[in-house]
């Protein structure tokens, strides 16, 4: 179905080489880099497999109950899975350009119910990309997961990897059928309201900016520091055990302060409207709430082949900073099958772009053993 190959060494060179060990007649390549060698894996993979799509993205890696264990991890989608996969160009500017191509490419690999999802690495604009992306993707009942870059490491802007090259301002995406069983989606949010804490009301916004003015005609981080009783600096500071929440009915959309100005005006890493009910957060039982996901998953999932999970940066940091870590890699590599997870600086699921939570793909073997 799809094949694990993590790859480890002194070099890039000896990392890939390792890597590379194993893999046999791949459809489609995806692979996570934790470094900054982009550009040569993405050349050195295309020109190894020239007629099949290699896609991927710099980030820390979850693999089999290890983190950053490999500086390289290649995903191999063999003929269990079928694949197609392209490129969004403009992504800031006019992605539905490329929404045509796109059912195309849905259309090719004949998707099926429950069975079909759609995976996406962007650079950014992800409010208009999941818009775009699900005006093809309802029609099919066809799920959505993918996540946003990070790291300037190339001082040039946010890049994805495809087919040898780098590229800013876009998305890159493939559709995959399990032709083995379903593939279900799953979505953790370790952080809720604060008991007792006040709504509050975005009065002021700059949307393209993803900027929170004002909060209850204040400033945004002067509303913040009062009801946490801290001092309005360290109000981005204290982003990874008190976020922002997007309260919509009973759900609730996390979102992570990324700069604020000395006005108090509050960027952010999700995109924030005129008068959008919006609520402090606090960080909750985490542990209890990783078995509760765990379960859940087992429960829904019995027969587990593979999971692909997507863990936001500052979940990644937090947990470096409790301890838990490990502990959280070795209890998703218990849920059976391999287990893969990349990290990003935002989290797609469905038709939702959220900050600060876990999303996660889980392939099913529903085949007769024996």
């Amino acid at each position: 179905m799809i094949s694990v190959h993590e790859g480890c060494g002194a070099t890039i060179e000896s990392a890939l080489a390792a890597a590379e060990q194993g893999i046999s007649s791949p459809r489609l390549i995806i692979f996570l880099l934790n470094g900054h060698e982009l550009a040569y894996v993405a050349e050195h993979l295309h020109c190894k497999y020239p007629d099949i799509t290699t896609m991927g993205i710099c980030s820390s890696i979850y693999a089999n109950g290890h983190v950053d264990h490999a500086s390289v991890l290649l995903l191999a989608f063999d003929d269990d899975t079928a694949a197609c996969s392209g490129i969004i160009h403009g992504l800031s500017r006019c992605p539905v350009q490329s929404i045509q191509q796109f059912e195309q490419d849905v259309l090719q690999i004949d998707p099926g119910k429950e069975n079909t999802l759609c995976l996406e690495f962007c650079t950014g604009a992800e409010e208009t990309l999941v818009t775009t992306l699900n005006a093809v993707l309802e029609e099919y009942d066809i799920p959505l997961i993918g996540t946003t870059v990070y790291g300037d490491v190339y001082h040039s802007g946010y890049v994805v990897a495809w087919n040898g090259q780098l590229w800013k301002d876009s998305c890159i995406y493939a559709i995959i059928r399990n032709r083995r069983g379903r593939i279900k989606l799953f979505n953790e949010n370790i952080y809720g309201p604060r008991p007792g804490a006040p709504m509050h009301i975005a009065t002021q916004v700059k949307k393209k900016k993803k900027a929170l003015v004002e909060l209850d005609g204040q400033p945004a981080a002067e509303v913040y520091s009062k009801e946490l009783g801290i001092p309005v600096e360290d109000t981005v500071a204290n982003v990874m055990m008190h976020p922002l929440g997007r309260i919509v009915g009973n759900h609730v959309f996390t979102f992570s302060m990324r700069d604020q100005l000395p006005d108090g005006t509050l960027y952010n890493f999700k995109q924030i409207n005129c008068n959008d009910a919006i609520c402090l957060l606090e960080l909750k039982d985490y542990k209890k709430i990783f078995r509760e996901t765990i379960a859940r998953i087992k429960a829904e999932v019995p027969q587990i082949a593979f999971v692909f999970s997507i863990d936001c940066v500052y979940r990644y940091m937090l947990y470096e900073t409790l301890g838990c870590r490990k502990d959280y890699a070795r209890l998703m590599n218990s849920l059976g099958g391999p287990h893969v997870g990349a990290t990003g600086a935002g989290e797609q699921i469905n038709n939702q772009h959220v900050n600060q939570n876990m999303v996660c793909a889980v392939f099913e073997d529903a085949t007769p053993k024996g």
